[in-house]
C-alpha cells in the first residue's frame, strides 16, 4: 500500500537521523567556526534535502487522497456461505447520516461528497440519449432546483457512481437511506457508461429493485438521476 511505503521511508529517514546524532555526540564537541566531526554537516544537509522530498511526496499523497472516493460496505449481513461477503463485510463504514438534503433540490452523499438530485423521477422513463441529454440541460428552476446550478453542471451519473448508492439487504428498493429522497423508483436507471467493444447500441443500467448493473440496449426507457459534483 501507499501509506505502508510512507511509514517505512519515514521510519528509514528517522533511523538515519538518530544514528547522526549519535555519531556527532560521539565525536569531539565542535568549536565556534568549526562545524564538528568531518563530513557531519554534509550529511545533515544532505538529510534535511531527503526530508525536503519526503514531506512533497506525503503532501501529494495527501492533496490526491482528497479525491479519493471510497467504496462502501455492500451492506450484506447474512452469510450464504463461508467466505462471502457477510463474513468479511469488506469496506468503508459509510458516515452517519450518509446523506444531507441541502433544502435546495439536491443531497449530498457524505461519503462521496456527490451532489444528487433529490427528485430521483423527475423526468420520467426515457432512452439512453434523451437521458443524457436532459441531464446535461438540467438547471436551477427545474426538478425543484434553487441551487443556483447552471447548464453543463449536472451530468448523467456512471455506473459507478450510481452503484454507490446500492445497499443490497434493504427493502424493495436496494439503496441507502431511500428516505433522503424524493420519488425513488425499484426499477432501472440510466448510467453514462456504455459498451463499446461488438456493443456500440448498448449501455449500462443499475437497478434499485435489485441492487445489480446490466447492460441493455441505449433504446431501452429507463429512468434518470441526475448528479453533480460537488462546488
Amino acid at each position: 500500500m501507499v501509506h505502508h511505503r510512507n511509514l517505512i521511508i519515514l521510519a528509514t529517514v528517522a533511523f538515519i537521523l538518530i544514528f547522526s546524532m549519535a555519531s556527532v555526540q560521539a565525536g569531539q564537541p565542535a568549536k565556534p567556526g568549526n562545524p564538528g566531526p568531518p563530513g557531519c554537516l554534509a550529511k545533515v544537509n544532505e538529510l534535511e534535502q531527503i526530508i525536503a522530498e519526503q514531506q512533497a511526496t506525503i503532501e501529494a499523497l495527501l492533496d490526491a487522497y482528497k479525491n479519493y472516493a471510497p467504496v462502501m460496505k455492500t451492506g450484506q449481513t447474512k452469510m450464504q456461505w463461508y467466505g462471502d461477503d457477510a463474513v468479511w463485510q469488506r469496506g468503508v463504514e459509510p458516515p452517519v447520516p450518509r446523506f444531507t438534503n441541502n433544502g435546495d433540490g439536491t443531497v449530498t452523499d457524505n461519503l462521496t461528497r456527490l451532489v444528487w438530485l433529490e427528485d430521483a423521477n423527475c423526468f420520467g422513463e426515457q432512452s439512453w440519449y434523451d437521458a443524457l441529454n436532459l441531464s446535461n440541460d438540467l438547471k436551477a428552476g427545474y426538478c425543484g432546483l434553487t441551487d443556483g446550478s447552471v447548464k453543463g453542471d449536472w451530468r448523467l451519473p456512471n455506473r459507478n457512481e450510481l452503484l454507490s448508492l446500492v445497499d443490497i439487504e434493504t427493502g424493495d428498493v436496494h439503496m441507502a437511506d431511500v428516505t433522503a429522497f424524493r420519488n425513488v423508483i425499484g426499477s432501472s436507471y440510466h448510467t453514462s457508461s456504455t459498451m463499446e467493444y461488438n456493443y456500440p447500441a448498448a449501455s449500462y443500467d443499475v437497478s434499485m429493485a435489485f441492487g445489480t448493473s446490466c447492460m441493455m440496449g441505449k433504446n431501452e426507457f429507463f429512468y434518470v438521476w441526475p448528479v453533480r459534483d460537488p462546488k
